[in-house]
Formats: structure tokens, C-alpha cells, sequence
């Protein structure tokens, strides 16, 4: 009943259309056993009765007490064996995370590992995922797990570029702005501040939405760019220009539902993550 509200049409490819039907066929039996109409058919979709907002309500309900009880089942489930669906933010796993996901893997190689890199908000009500990493200062209410790091960020530019504009600047300092390259997140935007204390006159030269598209931006000399210190770590080319304030600092979180943190498999995950980046933060202090 709540895909065919959701679906409302059957403006859709082969698969979608039969999955529709059968739904469908399903609501027309549902209305003969209530013995109440649900839907108002339209030319150009379904609208639900008065009825139908009422049992659409009380599916909803039921969908997310199965939801409830599958979390429940699973934190039972003691095998080192399965699917773990994690979601992580776009820069963090080619810088690190992926080593790690080949340690855990070669010790437990009968976990499959399913990840999504994205930077959108995700459900454990509806299973999507069973952990997400993300940077906040705060985890949100309701989950659990552990604090990865604390990521500072400093505005770096490419030893080569910064050799070309000292020069420049020795020759003619008060027509040579620093090049600088924007993130187009409310992040930079805001810490660019930091950059224009110590140079007023640097001229934004570039915008983009990627931490990959800034690096090779930076490292091929664009002009200087703000990075975490973690994925600056892994490059000799770079050189900080301005260090950043703790303002700009985040703190990366491992979290999961109370629910899921019984599975035997997401429980050593979680921890095993949490080790692997306790270590490297103690080797890079």
C-alpha cells in the first residue's frame, strides 16, 4: 500500500510497472476485505481516501515495527559472517579508510563489505546502513560508537607554486594577490576568513565541491587551498601557508544503532576502526 502511494503512476520502466501491479492487485484485495475504497483512481495516478491516509498510517506503523524487530534479530546474531553497510563521507576513504577496510577484510574475510561514499543523511530505521562515519561536533542523539579523531585543517599551497610566488613577490609584492581555490561548502567559505588575515589581497582564481578535485588543484599549483592535515599528511609536496584556528577543527565519529551494536560483526568493526585510528593518530603526534 505504501509503495503504490509512493509509486502513484505507473510512469516507470518493465520492472517498476510489475512490481506496481502486483501492489496494486494486493490494494484492490485489501479494499474488499476492509470493505472501504482506499484509493480515488485518477488518469493521472492514485489519490488516497479519507480510508486510505488512515490504513496508509497504520502501514507505516507496521513497516517500522518489522524494521524494529529485524535491528533487534540482528544484534542477536553472534557469526562473524554477513554484510556490513557503512557510509562515509567522499574524503575519507582514499585517504586511510581504505587501508583499513584491507586489514579488517584479511581478518575476516567472510564479511562483505558494502560502502557507500556519501555525504548525505542516511536511515538506520530502514536499514540502509548499519555504521556511518561523519564529522560533527556532536554525534546525533540515539546512536553509538566511538570518537575516531579530531580533524584539523590548515590552507597549504604546492612547494613549487610557493617558490614561484615568493619570487614574484620579491620582485613586485604589491601586484602579486595569492591564488587561492574555494570548496564550495559552508565549511571554507567560513575559514577562508583565516587565510585573508594574513593575506588581504589573495584573489580566489577557482571553486569546486571535491577534497580530490582541490588536491590535484593545489598540487599542480593553482594556488593555495584549505585541507585536513590527515590528507595533507600523505603528500611531501605541500607546504602550510596559514594554520587554521581550533574554530575549524571537527571530530570524526564511528556510530551505529544501540540495536546493531550487539552483532557480533559490527561490534568488532566498529572497534577495530576505532584502534586502527587511535594508533595512526598516536604515530602521527
Amino acid at each position: 500500500m505504501v509503495r503504490v502511494t509512493l509509486a502513484n503512476g505507473l510512469g516507470t520502466g518493465p520492472s517498476e510497472a510489475e512490481t506496481f501491479w502486483t501492489e496494486f492487485q494486493r490494494d484492490l484485495k485489501a479494499e474488499e476485505i476492509l470493505g472501504a475504497k482506499l484509493f480515488d483512481r485518477m488518469s493521472d495516478g492514485l489519490t488516497p481516501t479519507m480510508a486510505g491516509e488512515v490504513a496508509i498510517e497504520f502501514a507505516r506503523r507496521m513497516q517500522e515495527l518489522v524494521d524494529d524487530a529485524g535491528r533487534s534479530l540482528s544484534g542477536t546474531d553472534s557469526e562473524i559472517a554477513g554484510t556490513i553497510r557503512l557510509s562515509v563521507p567522499h574524503n575519507v576513504v582514499p585517504f586511510g579508510l581504505a587501508e583499513d577496510l584491507c586489514a579488517f577484510n584479511r581478518l575476516y574475510p567472510d564479511v562483505y563489505l558494502q560502502v557507500n561514499a556519501s555525504d548525505e543523511p542516511v536511515s538506520f530505521l530502514s536499514r540502509q546502513v548499519d555504521v556511518v562515519i561523519r564529522a560533527a561536533n556532536e554525534p546525533p542523539d540515539g546512536l553509538w560508537g566511538f570518537r575516531l579523531m579530531t580533524i584539523t585543517f590548515d590552507f597549504y599551497l604546492s612547494d613549487a607554486c610557493l617558490d614561484t610566488w615568493q619570487q614574484a613577490m620579491r620582485s613586485d609584492p604589491e601586484n602579486v594577490p595569492l591564488p587561492y581555490i574555494v570548496m564550495n561548502d559552508t565549511d571554507t567559505w567560513r575559514d577562508r576568513d583565516q587565510l585573508l588575515r594574513h593575506f588581504p589581497s589573495a584573489r580566489a582564481v577557482a571553486e569546486t565541491n571535491g577534497i580530490d578535485s582541490v588536491l590535484a588543484m593545489i598540487r599542480y599549483g593553482l594556488g593555495a587551498g584549505r585541507l585536513s592535515d590527515y590528507v595533507a599528511a600523505e603528500y611531501d609536496d605541500l607546504s602550510i601557508i596559514v594554520r587554521c584556528d581550533e574554530s575549524c577543527d571537527r571530530t570524526l565519529w564511528i556510530l551505529t544503532h544501540p540495536d546493531l551494536r550487539r552483532t557480533r560483526r559490527i561490534k568488532l568493526f566498529t572497534e577495530f576502526l576505532h584502534a586502527r585510528f587511535q594508533d595512526r593518530d598516536r604515530r602521527h603526534s
